[in-house]
């Protein structure tokens, strides 16, 4: 796969926290700190900030993680998405000091919607919940330091749980940079 020319998606820029949601709402939510008020906690010591549910299909349990992400830098190439058919999947950022990447793409039939592909830069504090089947690439932190991000999806256990489809390879740039 690695000798094929990539195919060039671009970063798109959002200058607010509504554009950015409302270009993302078809495949996604966006969530972050400070969307509903929060509730005092812990005899008033402490903050309680709901982000969201997560939609599911009955049966799963849900699956809480921590992702420690090795840096990453645009251009980036991309070769694998990924998608979690029976939920709902939670990324959100506690350490990533220059934010990350989202590559989405519709299902179709089972596959990814690649000319349907929806790139976006999220600041570092800007978490997503992945529709169900949303197809995504795996977490690309973007920076010099390592990152840890919160994962939380509804899970049975099986191999069906996550799916991975390996992608002719796709050239992630910010808008206006030139392909090298």
């Amino acid at each position: 796969m690695t000798d094929q020319a990539p195919i060039v998606v671009r970063v798109e820029q959002h200058g607010t926290p509504s554009g950015l949601a409302n270009r993302l709402a078809p495949l996604c939510r966006l969530v972050s700190r400070g969307q509903a008020p929060p509730e005092a906690v812990n005899q008033g010591r402490g903050l309680r900030h709901s982000i969201g549910t997560l939609a599911h299909a009955p049966g799963l349990a849900l699956n809480i993680a921590l992702f420690e992400v090795a840096p990453g830098r645009l251009p980036f190439r991309a070769e694998l998405l990924e998608r979690h058919a029976a939920s709902e999947q939670l990324i959100q950022p506690i350490r990533a000091a220059c934010g990350w990447i989202a590559l989405l793409a519709p299902d179709l039939g089972g596959q990814p919607d690649l000319q349907r592909l929806v790139a976006v830069h999220l600041r570092s504090d800007q978490g997503i919940v992945y529709g169900r089947g949303v197809w995504h690439l795996p977490i690309l932190a973007i920076g010099t330091e390592p990152s840890l991000f919160l994962v939380q999806s509804m899970q049975a256990g099986s191999p069906t749980d996550t799916v991975e489809k390996v992608l002719k390879p796709h050239l992630i740039l910010l808008d206006g940079d030139v392909p090298g």
